[in-house]
């Protein structure tokens, strides 16, 4: 996913699902120690074992997000903004790229307050396959790479532009509204 005008159109989001052949499954235990190597040690789960998730901030050193005892980083992967994607719940992602009829004011403590706009998110969700000779293997891998900072600020300048010309078409109405009241002399 591409952030929209008028910001500049860069990456803030990347998923991608890998659904794999029967012989070319995997190991859980080698696609676990994959996903280590390559993002290291995982953030500790209070969801089921299959989700694993890392947080960094945007200078890409490893973040420990903390929250309320209900709150799990790996809530904070999804498919695009606005809408709960592959593992998360629904109402987990909480910037959309246009805000809505609320005005921004009210919207942006909310927004910069939830712990899932604050740091840049990978989470991989793994889908067991039938174990192998009684060896755990993957079927499926979903991996949702998002930048959610960069998700909020760009949300935030697009409502700010849209609120510009909505502002400015009221404008024009209002000033053609009163050039045909005034009497003509």
């Amino acid at each position: 996913m591409f952030s929209m005008p008028p910001n500049p159109q860069e990456v803030v989001s990347i998923q991608r699902t890998l659904l794999l052949a029967l012989d070319k499954q995997p190991t859980l235990d080698t696609t676990v120690a994959s996903l280590r190597q390559k993002y290291g040690m995982e953030l500790a789960s209070t969801r089921c074992c299959d989700v694993m998730a890392w947080a960094y901030d945007e200078q890409g050193q490893p973040a420990n997000p903390q929250g309320p005892s209900n709150w799990n980083p790996a809530d904070c992967g999804g498919g695009q903004l606005g809408v709960s994607g592959g593992q998360t719940p629904p109402g987990s992602l909480e910037v959309d790229y246009v805000l809505g009829p609320v005005p921004l004011a009210q919207q942006l403590p909310a927004l910069t307050g939830n712990l899932c706009n604050r740091n840049v998110y990978v989470t991989a969700q793994l889908q067991r396959g039938e174990a192998i000779k009684g060896v755990p293997v993957v079927h499926q891998i979903a991996v949702f790479l998002g930048e959610r900072p960069l998700m909020l600020r760009n949300a935030v300048a697009g409502q700010q532009y849209l609120d510009g010309l909505a502002a400015a078409k009221q404008q024009q109405q209002q000033k053609k509204a009163e050039q045909q009241k005034a009497p003509t002399l």
